[in-house]
């Protein structure tokens, strides 16, 4: 164990954090699939995220925020809910 942390949150503090290379050596991960970076503060978001840009190329690594994500996901919900309105629509005529 390296240290303990507290996040102030219920459900923040309910996790394990583990260096990278302890994760790849003994779950046998070639590379990594997935790294997890939190900004100090929600204005420093776009910035960390404009930083790692520029350390990974987008053929190496997608960086992508919180708030891309909720985009995403936004966008897939308001179409499903467009298309189940069409379709209520013609199976009402």
């Amino acid at each position: 164990m390296i240290g303990i942390y507290t996040s102030g949150q219920q459900f923040g503090d309910n996790m394990l954090l583990m260096p990278i290379k302890a994760v790849q050596r003994l779950y046998s991960i070639d590379g990594a699939t997935t790294v997890t970076v939190t900004a100090d503060s929600a204005k420093d978001v776009n910035i960390v995220a404009t930083e790692l840009r520029g350390i990974w190329d987008s053929t190496v690594a997608d960086v992508v925020t919180a708030q891309q994500e909720f985009a995403n996901i936004s966008g897939s919900i308001t179409s499903a809910n467009s298309t189940s309105q069409t379709g209520m629509l013609i199976s009402l005529l």
